[in-house]
C-alpha cells in the first residue's frame, strides 16, 4: 500500500521505515536468520535510496558511498514518478490537461518518453561534468553526492514532484483510501500478535528472540497489497459473502 501502508506501520510499531526494513530483511530475516553477507556498499545503496518529499537531491538517509548507489537513488526517483503519473491519468486521477504545460514540453506525454528524457539528462550532463573536473571528479567519487540531474531538469522534475504532491498523493480521491489501508494493516497486525500461531513458521522462529510485534510487523511488511487483502477477507469476510466479490 506505498507509503499508506510504511505510515500505518509506523504508527503500529512508533518508528518504520521501508529502507530500513529492507536492510532489516536482507542482513538478518533471509536464510533463516543468517542474512545474505552482503558487502557494506550494497547494504549503504539499500539503506540510501529513499529521498525526502522537497527534492529529487535531498540526501535523505545519508549520500550513498558508490556511484551505484547514487545511481540507484536517482532511478528510484525517476521510476515511481513516471510510472505514478501514468497511474494516475488511467485512473482517472487527474487528466493531461491539468498537468502544466511546462513538464509536457520537458518531459513528453507517455512513461517511455519522461523515463528517457530523465535518463539521457543524467547521462549527458554527468558525462559533461565528470570530463571538465578530471582528476577532481574522480577523488569526490565516495566524499559526496557525485552524481545528479542537470540544475534546469532537476528543477522541473521537482515542480512535476510537487504537482504530484498536490495533486495525487495527498489532495486527491486516492487518499480516500489510506483510512481503508490502515484499517485493512491494524486489523493483520492485531489479529496476528493474539494468533502468533497463525504466522508462518520462518516468522515464528526468532533467534534474536524478538517480541511478536516485531515478527508480526516483518510477515505484513512483506505483504503484496493483493495478498495483505486476501489475507484480511480469510480471516474476518464469512466465506459465503467472500464469494460474492
Amino acid at each position: 500500500f506505498g507509503h499508506a501502508g510504511e505510515d500505518a506501520m509506523a504508527e503500529l510499531l512508533g518508528s518504520f521505515r521501508h529502507n530500513e526494513q529492507s536492510v532489516r530483511v536482507v542482513e538478518y530475516l533471509e536464510r533463516e536468520g543468517r542474512g545474505l553477507n552482503l558487502a557494506e556498499q550494497v547494504r549503504d545503496g539499500i539503506l540510501k535510496h529513499s529521498k525526502l518529499r522537497d527534492s529529487v537531491a535531498a540526501e535523505g538517509w545519508g549520500i550513498a558511498h558508490t556511484l551505484e548507489g547514487q545511481i540507484v537513488k536517482l532511478a528510484d526517483s525517476i521510476a515511481y514518478l513516471a510510472h505514478d503519473i501514468d497511474d494516475a491519468l488511467r485512473a482517472g486521477v487527474i487528466d493531461q490537461e491539468q498537468i502544466p504545460t511546462e513538464y509536457i514540453e520537458a518531459f513528453g506525454t507517455t512513461t517511455g518518453e519522461r523515463i528517457e528524457t530523465l535518463v539521457s539528462d543524467i547521462v549527458d550532463y554527468n558525462w559533461r561534468v565528470a570530463l571538465g573536473q578530471g582528476e577532481s571528479w574522480r577523488a569526490a567519487v565516495g566524499n559526496g553526492q557525485v552524481l545528479g540531474l542537470s540544475p534546469s531538469t532537476l528543477e522541473l522534475m521537482n515542480g512535476l514532484r510537487e504537482f504530484m504532491f498536490k495533486n495525487v498523493y495527498t489532495e486527491s480521491a486516492a487518499k480516500a483510501d489510506v483510512p481503508k489501508t490502515k484499517f485493512v494493516i491494524r486489523a493483520l497486525f492485531e489479529h496476528f500478535c493474539r494468533h502468533e500461531d497463525q504466522l508462518p513458521a520462518e516468522f515464528r522462529a526468532n533467534p534474536r528472540d524478538e517480541p511478536a510485534e516485531r515478527r508480526v510487523a516483518d510477515y505484513i511488511a512483506g505483504m503484496t497489497d493483493r495478498f495483505a487483502l486476501k489475507t484480511f477477507t480469510n480471516i474476518y469476510v464469512p466465506q459465503q459473502w467472500a464469494r460474492f466479490d
